[in-house]
């Protein structure tokens, strides 16, 4: 499927577009089509844990055209990527609740 997003901190907010690739359940793959970056590829891959539980494995490969953009999110890359992860745990226990986030 084709995903337009839009990824912003304070005062920036840049869209772009990328495909998406899902390869249930285990993968997705997202590639970069437009936009702002030079290049943008991210991989999720699940797998089964002990006690039922789901083991994530995530990679992301950026850069951003403009230079000045580049500096902006690697000083926010960090924040960035925990709220990336916040959200999709939020989601998962929305999903499967608390015990499929934390085996409580």
């Amino acid at each position: 499927m084709v995903a337009d997003l839009i990824i912003g901190y304070k005062i920036f907010h840049e869209k772009f577009r990328s495909d998406v690739t899902l390869q249930r359940p285990h993968e997705i793959t997202v590639n970069y089509v437009s936009g702002p970056m030079a290049k943008l590829k991210n991989h999720w891959r699940f797998d089964a844990a002990p006690g039922g539980a789901c083991a994530l494995t995530f990679h992301v490969d950026f850069d951003f055209k403009s230079p000045f953009l580049q500096a902006a999110i690697d000083a926010f890359f960090d924040k960035a990527l925990r709220k990336m992860v916040e959200a999709f745990e939020m989601r998962a226990a929305t999903l499967y609740g608390r015990k499929g986030i934390d085996g409580g």
